[in-house]
């Protein structure tokens, strides 16, 4: 069961909304071999200034109930959440393993999600009269971004600082001490370019610098293939 209300007055550039508004809040309820709740709370802004957008995304999905945690966990690694944080990039560094004091893998995963990100939009090829540069093949935007999220489970202790803690804690189910460790925010800043494809897709190549991994020493250099949000 599934309902929401929704409005949207934005319109679409070459790849992204260019200005206006869209939100969405919803709530969905399962029922069967899995019973819980999931609310969706999803706004997003784009105001137009000269030749650019500055967009804003505040984005939350939470799932509530006691199935919530026999579900697949949500990750906010992927590039249309928050960039540089991609599964891929932490098994190739050998750092997904869950380590006292560093930023891991475990951290982009949980029930509740929450993500928040800001552009600079600059229409760079394209038709004259919106782009930087005119061209008749070449349609991308240029874009300046900041990226913030934060996954987490109902138990979860969440701080905001550079790196996760560890601390004692209880487990109420085996009755045993326990080392927990702290889920903080996964912020990053890059760029990257949109390009529509003749039409038929928009691809994303884009460098990431994720400030919360002490793993690499360089940008994530990754690639997605969706509008912009």
């Amino acid at each position: 069961l599934n309902t929401a209300f929704v409005r949207d007055n934005s319109y679409m550039g070459i790849t992204a909304p260019l200005a206006g508004f869209r939100y969405r809040f919803g709530a969905e309820s399962y029922l069967g071999d899995y019973s819980f709740t999931a609310v969706t709370a999803d706004f997003r802004k784009y105001q137009r200034v000269n030749r650019v957008t500055l967009a804003v995304r505040a984005y939350s999905y939470s799932r509530l109930g006691k199935d919530q945690e026999r579900l697949y966990p949500l990750f906010i690694g992927y590039p249309y959440f928050v960039r540089g944080y991609e599964a891929n990039s932490f098994y190739k560094k050998g750092t997904a393993v869950n380590t006292p004091g560093q930023f891991s893998l475990s951290q982009l995963t949980g029930s509740k999600i929450a993500v928040f990100n800001f552009e600079v939009r600059l229409p760079f090829t394209g038709p004259k009269r919106l782009s930087a540069i005119e061209s008749k093949f070449l349609f991308s935007d240029l874009n300046a971004f900041f990226d913030v999220g934060l996954a987490y489970d109902q138990d979860s202790k969440v701080t905001f600082r550079s790196q996760p803690q560890q601390y004692e804690g209880y487990d109420v189910q085996t009755g045993t001490q326990m080392l927990i460790t702290e889920r903080v925010p996964a912020m990053s800043g890059g760029l990257s370019l949109r390009v529509n494809v003749f039409g038929y897709f928009v691809i994303e190549p884009y460098a990431a610098i994720p400030l919360q991994r002490k793993d690499i020493s360089g940008p994530v250099f990754g690639m997605t293939f969706a509008p912009g949000w």
